[in-house]
C-alpha cells in the first residue's frame, strides 16, 4: 500500500489543511468586530472579489460570525469565479474533505488546476499530492515531482520538503527526470497554459545538469521560434552534445540544421554524415532522411537500392503490412529490392540488439 505523501512530508491532512487556510487568514484582514464583518459582507456582496475570499475565510476559521463550511464554500465559490486563485484552492480543500460541498476528489483536482494554471504554490502543491496518491487523477509520480518541483519554484515552503524526499538518496537522473517533466507540461500545456518560454528555461535547466533529451529538446524550440545567430548557435552546440553522448536525436538534430542552413552553411553531406551516425544507432528518422537522400541524390550519389533498403530498417522496428507498403521506393526494380532486402538482412544481423523483429515479407 501507497504511503500517502502528506505523511511523507510529515504533514498529516489536518496540518496540510491547517497551513493552507493560515496562508491565507494571514494575507487577509482580520475582521473579528461586528462593523468590520458588516463591512466584508457589503464588499463581497458588490462583488469584490478579495473580500468575497476573506468573509469565507471568516466563515471557514468562524472569526467575526458562527463558523459555517456552507457559507465559506458559497462565498469561495463567488471569489474562484472572477479568478481569485487562493479562492480556488481553498474550496479545492473544501472538496477534498467534503466541508460545506458533497466531498469530490474531481472537484478537488478541478479548483487546484484551475488555481495552479494562476500560478498558485499552493495550489500546486496540492495537485502534486492528488497525483501522488491518485486522488481524482492517476497516480503519476512524474507528474507530482514535477508539480512539487514548480510550486518549490514559486516560493512554497512545504514543496522543499516534498522535492527533497523525492531526490534524496536517488539517482542524479531523478531530478533531472522531476525538472524535465515540468518543462515538458509547459511545452505542451498538460495542466498548465502553454508557454514555450517556460519550457526553455527549464529543459535548459535539464540539459545543464545532464539531459540529452534535454538538450535536443533546447535546440528544437530554438529553431522552432524566430531564430537568432545566437540561438542557433546554441541549438547546434546543444545538438553536438546529445551526439557526443550518443544520444540520436542529436544526431538527426544536426542532420537536419546542415540540410536546411540552419545557422550554419547549407551542406548535404555533412547532413548525410550525421544522418547515418543516428540510423548506426538506431534512429528511424535517421533513417528515412537518408533513404530521402539517397533517393533524391542530395548529399550522396543516388542510389535506390540503399534508399529501399534504409526504408526496410527503419520500418523493421515496428512491423505492418501498411509500413511495409511505405517501404518501396517508386520506380524501385524487382532486382533492387532483393538487392536492398539482402543489405537490409545483413544489417539487421550486425545490429540485433537495435532491431528487435526484423522486416520480412514475401516477394510479389
Amino acid at each position: 500500500m501507497k504511503v500517502p505523501f502528506s505523511a511523507l512530508v510529515l504533514l498529516t491532512p489536518a496540518v496540510l489543511t491547517i497551513a493552507g487556510w493560515a496562508q491565507h487568514q494571514d494575507q487577509s484582514p482580520n475582521a473579528s468586530s461586528s462593523s468590520e464583518i458588516a463591512n466584508l459582507k457589503d464588499e463581497a456582496k458588490a462583488g469584490d472579489s478579495v473580500a468575497q475570499r476573506n468573509l469565507a475565510n471568516a466563515y471557514e476559521q468562524g472569526k467575526g460570525v458562527n463558523q459555517d463550511d456552507v457559507q465559506a464554500a458559497t462565498w469561495y465559490r463567488r471569489a474562484a469565479d472572477q479568478g481569485d486563485s487562493p479562492a480556488m484552492n481553498s474550496l479545492g480543500v473544501l472538496y477534498k474533505y467534503g466541508r460545506g460541498v458533497e466531498r469530490s476528489d474531481e472537484q478537488e483536482v478541478r479548483y487546484y488546476r484551475m488555481a495552479a494554471k494562476l500560478g498558485n504554490a499552493e495550489a500546486m502543491f496540492n495537485l502534486g499530492t492528488c497525483y501522488f496518491e491518485g486522488n481524482g487523477v492517476g497516480v503519476d509520480d512524474t507528474r507530482s515531482s514535477a508539480w512539487f518541483f514548480l510550486s518549490q519554484q514559486a516560493g512554497y515552503a512545504n514543496a522543499g520538503e516534498a522535492v527533497k524526499r523525492f531526490i534524496d538518496g536517488k539517482p542524479p537522473s531523478r531530478e533531472v527526470e522531476m525538472i524535465f517533466a515540468a518543462a515538458r507540461m509547459y511545452e505542451e500545456g498538460v495542466d498548465v497554459p502553454t508557454n514555450r518560454s517556460a519550457a526553455l528555461t527549464w529543459y535548459r535547466k535539464a540539459a545543464d545538469k545532464g539531459s540529452a533529451a534535454a538538450q535536443v529538446k533546447v535546440a528544437s524550440l530554438l529553431i522552432d521560434q524566430t531564430a537568432s545567430s545566437s540561438d542557433y548557435t546554441e541549438a547546434r552546440q546543444r545538438c553536438e552534445t546529445a551526439a557526443k553522448w550518443k544520444y540520436s536525436p542529436g544526431d538527426v538534430c544536426l542532420g537536419v540544421m546542415y540540410q536546411r542552413g540552419l545557422g550554419v552553411k547549407q551542406d548535404p553531406s555533412e547532413a548525410v554524415k550525421w544522418f547515418s551516425s543516428g540510423a548506426e544507432l538506431g534512429n528511424t528518422a535517421a533513417m528515412l532522411h537518408l533513404a530521402t537522400a539517397y533517393l533524391e541524390g542530395n548529399g550522396v550519389q543516388p542510389n535506390r537500392t540503399t534508399a529501399c533498403m534504409w526504408k526496410l530498417i527503419a520500418f523493421s522496428l515496428s512491423p505492418t503490412e501498411a509500413q511495409a507498403q511505405q517501404a518501396e521506393v517508386p520506380g524501385v526494380s524487382e532486382q533492387e529490392m532483393v538487392a536492398a532486402k539482402g543489405q537490409a538482412a545483413e544489417w539487421i544481423k550486425r545490429h540485433k540488439s537495435l532491431v528487435s523483429t526484423p522486416f520480412q515479407r514475401s516477394p510479389r
